[in-house]
């Protein structure tokens, strides 16, 4: 028995050491899946192909794309879109790609 919880222990610490952090500034009310985020400063995680933002109360789960370009960034930069053409549009901004600053990566926002 101890030596299965020490199992789970250590994978348990292997997947949040592997999981990647970030600092995401939103300057205006913006869409994640189809939660709403106001502006402000948040956390977000960075784990295989999904993203975990969260802020106080607030968390939010959305799948991603990781693609790489062809220079670093410099610093942490949010495309949004407003959401007009598509059938259900609520003509509010969606996050549609976060340019993680210092690295060469993008994530692109997947539909869930």
């Amino acid at each position: 028995m101890k030596t299965l919880i020490a199992v789970v222990a250590a994978a348990a610490l292997a997947v949040a050491w592997a999981a990647e952090r970030h600092t995401l500034t939103l300057l205006q009310p913006a869409l994640v899946g189809g939660t709403e985020l106001a502006p402000g400063v948040y956390k977000l995680t960075l784990s295989d192909s999904r993203i975990v933002i969260e802020r106080g109360r607030t968390r939010v789960s959305a799948p991603v794309r990781v693609e790489t370009a062809g220079e670093k960034f410099p610093s942490t930069t949010v495309r949004l879109r407003r959401d007009e053409k598509e059938r259900n549009a609520t003509g509010k901004y969606r996050v549609t790609e976060i340019r993680l600053g210092g690295s060469t990566r993008k994530l692109i926002l997947l539909a869930d």
